[in-house]
């Protein structure tokens, strides 16, 4: 390798470096010579593995506020559904179809969220903490 292809390679690895939000300096610029500039070896190797958990853990936030607004939207102006059951109970005084709704919203929640662990987990089979985690 010619000293201006070093240079480049050098230049372009601490670039990367840069967009990536820093880190380790001699660890990423192993990595680059490792997998070169071919994008679709980094994307793939280094930042889908790094970014990945973040993702999911962003797409279970994104889900718990989805059913907080769900809740919400029920609440306004059903004519049906559980947030009409909720406050029909409210209006009669029927503490047990208060209950039932409460308890239908959360184990519809919690469904959704235990099959969104189920399907990251082939994703996050790698990562040591995934059992811990999730």
């Amino acid at each position: 390798m010619s000293a201006s292809t070093h240079d480049t390679a050098s230049d372009q690895a601490d670039a990367l470096l840069h967009r990536c939000g820093g880190g380790d300096r001699a660890a990423f610029r192993l990595l680059y010579d490792r997998w070169g500039s071919r994008l679709y070896g980094i994307a793939l190797r280094i930042t889908w593995p790094a970014v990945l958990p973040m993702w999911i853990a962003a797409l279970r936030s994104g889900l718990g506020l989805g059913f907080m607004f769900v809740v919400a939207a029920e609440l306004l102006g059903a004519s049906e559904g559980l947030g009409y059951l909720l406050l029909d109970g409210q209006q009669m005084g029927r503490a047990d179809s208060i209950l039932v709704a409460i308890i239908v919203f959360a184990l519809l929640g919690q469904l959704c969220d235990s099959a969104l662990v189920l399907a990251s987990k082939p994703l996050l089979r790698w990562q040591d903490t995934v059992r811990t985690r999730l």
